[in-house]
C-alpha cells in the first residue's frame, strides 16, 4: 500500500493535474459523446449495465437479448477500449486533485485520501470484465457471474460516489483553508 501511496504522491502535481483535466475535458465533450452516439445504434432502448445501479440476472439477459450478436460484439469490444479508457482518464483526475487538494488542507495524511479512487477504478475494471465475459457467452446463463455483474456495479457507483464527495470537499477546501490561512498570517503580522 505504501507503495501505491508513495507512487500517487510523485505523479500528484499541477502540470500532471493539467494534463489530467485536459484529457477529463476531451472524453466529455468528444470521445463519449461520439461513443454514445455509435453505441445507441446497438444499444437501442436497452441502454446500458454501466448506467444501472443495480440489474438483476433477467434484466441483464434482456439487454443481452436486445442487443443482438453484432452488438454484443460491439459492447464486448467497448468494455476493453473506451471503457477501459473512460475510468483511467477520470480516476487519474481523481487521484491527482484529491492528493493535491487534501495534501494542502491536511498534510500528507489528507492527500492519502486519493488511493479511495482506485477502489472505483477497481471496480469498474472489474465490472468491465465481467460484462464482457456475460455477452460472450450469451445465449448460455451463469447467473451466478450475472450477480456478481450486478453487486460489482452497485460497488463501483458506491465507491464513484464517496470519492466524488472528496473531491468535492476537496475543491471547497482549498479556498476556505487558503482564507483562513491568509487571515491567521494578516493577524500575526500585527
Amino acid at each position: 500500500m505504501n507503495k501505491v501511496i508513495n507512487f500517487v504522491n510523485r505523479i500528484s502535481s499541477f502540470p500532471v493535474l493539467v494534463l489530467a483535466l485536459i484529457l477529463f475535458m476531451s472524453f466529455i465533450l468528444y470521445v463519449l459523446p461520439n461513443y454514445k452516439a455509435e453505441s445507441a445504434k446497438f444499444m437501442g432502448e436497452a441502454g446500458t449495465l454501466d448506467l444501472k445501479f443495480f440489474s438483476t440476472p433477467e434484466t441483464i439477459y434482456q439487454i443481452a437479448e436486445a442487443y443482438g450478436e453484432e452488438g454484443r460484439e460491439k459492447y464486448i469490444l467497448s468494455k476493453f477500449t473506451i471503457d477501459a479508457a473512460w475510468p483511467f482518464v477520470f480516476t487519474l483526475l481523481y487521484l491527482v486533485f484529491i492528493n493535491l487538494s487534501l495534501g494542502y488542507v491536511y498534510g500528507a495524511k489528507g492527500s492519502n485520501l486519493s488511493i479511495f479512487a482506485l477502489t472505483a477504478l477497481s471496480f469498474d475494471y472489474i465490472e468491465n470484465i465481467l460484462a464482457a465475459v456475460v455477452m460472450f457467452v450469451y445465449p448460455s446463463r451463469f447467473d451466478i457471474l450475472t450477480w456478481v455483474l450486478s453487486f460489482t456495479t452497485c460497488l463501483k457507483w458506491i465507491s464513484m460516489g464517496l470519492v466524488s464527495l472528496i473531491f468535492f470537499y476537496g475543491l471547497l477546501a482549498v479556498p476556505v483553508c487558503f482564507i483562513y490561512r491568509r487571515i491567521k498570517k494578516y493577524k500575526n503580522a500585527d
